[in-house]
């Protein structure tokens, strides 16, 4: 980078040469290079904390798991209603490797059933209630857990960005979920304001390493 300007700086110092002695020339090139630096400097500062700034997300979890149900597309309308600009929600396989939004490996504590997630399939789940345990604010009726297409869907409807929190023991399919959705997401990047890149968190096996 110094090579690059120093031409330049030669230059300016014999410019200053023509008009004073040589360590005054010396002294207000120096002075000048310091000020013209500082300057670029203070710039380049501006350039990236705009951009750390633009990139900073308002993240609703599980959608806005105190205002509504939590993973459910009720939840990501409650969040977008106070003004989040990114969603984070989990997923998990049925037992027909479907994938779902939802956080624990049973049913047992947020659903009208009990069980294991993986013992019920996709066809099975989506009749099951999400809300029927939700102790908060508003009335939500009968909400389902939804499939990640829904989800997305509904994300890409409010604008959202998604961070998914993937669950579960399968990397592989959990691979093919990831690509799915990265597939989805690239379908509807055009025309969609702030709907960003599908970004994964994966416990355990990191599915990515499949993707």
């Amino acid at each position: 980078m110094f090579e690059s300007i120093l031409p330049f700086w030669v230059c300016v110092l014999l410019v200053c040469r023509l008009f004073f002695g040589t360590y005054t020339s010396v002294l207000l090139a120096s002075i000048l290079f310091g000020a013209a630096e500082l300057f670029r400097g203070r710039k380049s500062d501006d350039a990236v904390w705009k951009k750390l700034y633009s990139d900073l997300s308002i993240v609703g979890h599980k959608g806005c798991a105190l205002n509504a149900p939590e993973n459910t597309l009720a939840s990501v309308r409650e969040a977008h209603k106070l003004g989040v600009n990114a969603i984070e929600f989990d997923i998990i396989l049925t037992g027909d490797d479907e994938p779902i939004v939802f956080h624990d490996s049973t049913f047992d504590r947020t659903t009208d059933v009990t069980g294991e997630v993986e013992s019920l399939t996709w066809e099975q789940t989506k009749h099951i209630d999400a809300s029927i345990k939700y102790t908060g604010p508003g009335n939500f009726p009968k909400e389902r857990i939804p499939h990640l297409k829904e989800m997305l869907r509904e994300c890409k409807k409010h604008g959202l960005k998604v961070f998914l929190d993937m669950k579960g023991s399968k990397p592989i399919v959990m691979a093919k979920v990831l690509r799915d959705a990265e597939r989805m997401q690239k379908t509807w990047t055009k025309g969609v304001s702030g709907y960003e890149r599908v970004k994964a968190n994966s416990y355990g096996k990191s599915a990515e390493r499949y993707a």
